[in-house]
């Protein structure tokens, strides 16, 4: 039954995304940012897991990405690929990327030029701008999922306009030449 909801929270998620032009701009407030380094503080411990969550969530909606990860092909069902090495890897990066941007909120051009080469760097993965959103929405539902309590509508603002600026940034690395 949660994976259910899971699922049908997810496709609300998704589509309710807006399609929005890139913004260069970090939209945060003082307040908003504070409240990020916050939540990350209790959310670092299980970043490994909050990463897992968040693929499972964006697999289990979107069968055919796990195809877009070479490590995670012929892994056989969901249940399986959580548990497996190659899924708590890219969980542990992804989340590093994560609190790379959390822990540059303050000085965030510093991170610009690392997330525009992880977009660039992902080229070759066929990454495109549309993936990043569902993965957002599968990660904006693994924290509600894993911090029910702490998943206010603020956090819920917080973190997507960050996950944006995230995604914004990864994105002109990809469309970088």
């Amino acid at each position: 039954m949660g994976c259910n909801m899971s699922m049908d929270n997810l496709s609300k998620m998704n589509k309710q995304a807006v399609v929005h032009t890139l913004s260069t701009d970090l939209n945060l407030t003082d307040e908003q940012k504070q409240l990020i380094k916050d939540s990350w503080e209790l959310f670092e411990p299980k970043k490994t897991a909050i990463g897992r969550k968040m693929f499972v969530n964006l697999f289990q909606v979107y069968p055919e990405m796990q195809n877009l990860f070479p490590e995670f092909r012929g892994q056989g069902n969901i249940d399986k690929l959580e548990e497996t090495k190659f899924l708590n890897g890219h969980a542990k990066r992804l989340m590093t990327a994560v609190e790379n941007s959390v822990n540059s909120l303050n000085d965030f051009e510093s991170c610009s030029t690392y997330l525009q080469e992880l977009g660039r760097r992902h080229k070759i993965r066929k990454l495109k701008p549309h993936y990043l959103e569902r993965m957002g929405a599968a990660m904006m539902l693994a924290f509600k999922e894993l911090y029910p309590d702490l998943w206010t509508e603020e956090a819920d603002e917080a973190w997507n306009n960050l996950y944006k600026y995230i995604s914004n940034m990864m994105t002109t690395g990809l469309n970088a030449p």
